[in-house]
């Protein structure tokens, strides 16, 4: 039995939801759409991990943008520094950046986004000059033993072989 039927056709399940492939899809492809208008090149994104932050992870990844998902419990300088060495220019979080990293940030406003209440803003001062290696996809950040968060850069086909690796791993263990 796959994971897909056990959970009776949906491929996400949340407290509030049942996703169906095409429901996701279709979240996928409005947030595709509001990342377009938002003309956004590096999305930052500090939220739990739920509907809002799969459906923006995989539109980014479709979009061919650069992604940064932020922890939730990095202190308003490790944000400050992250966004900042990342070039970040869209900011998707549960709270403004400028509640957490005393940043000002331009057009702060709440978006429902796979039903859920997020806030967007548009940082002002964006590092478009910030060079990264060719095919980065995402930007994770450690915490840092300094205090100043360390950036790794990841392209689309690493983290593809990791999943294929994994899934191909705990195949034979039945994991569901």
């Amino acid at each position: 039995m796959s994971a897909r039927s056990m959970l009776h056709g949906a491929v996400l399940e949340t407290n509030a939801q049942r996703w169906s492939q095409a429901a996701f899809d279709d979240a996928v492809g409005q947030t595709q759409t509001l990342l377009k208008q938002w003309g956004t090149r590096r999305l930052a994104t500090q939220l739990d991990n739920g509907a809002a932050f799969l459906v923006l992870d995989e539109a980014a990844r479709q979009l061919g943008l650069v992604h940064v998902p932020l922890p939730l419990f990095f202190t308003p300088d490790q944000l400050a520094h992250a966004l900042s060495r990342a070039g970040v220019d869209t900011w998707v979080g549960v709270h403004a950046p400028a509640d957490r990293a005393g940043m000002t940030p331009l057009d702060v406003h709440t978006q429902m986004l796979a039903g859920e209440r997020v806030v967007v803003s548009f940082l002002h001062g964006a590092d478009a000059a910030c060079q990264l290696p060719d095919r980065t996809s995402k930007i994770t950040f450690t915490s840092g033993s300094t205090g100043a968060p360390k950036g790794v850069c990841l392209g689309a086909e690493a983290m593809d072989q990791v999943v294929r690796s994994l899934a191909g791993t705990l195949a034979p263990l039945g994991l569901r």
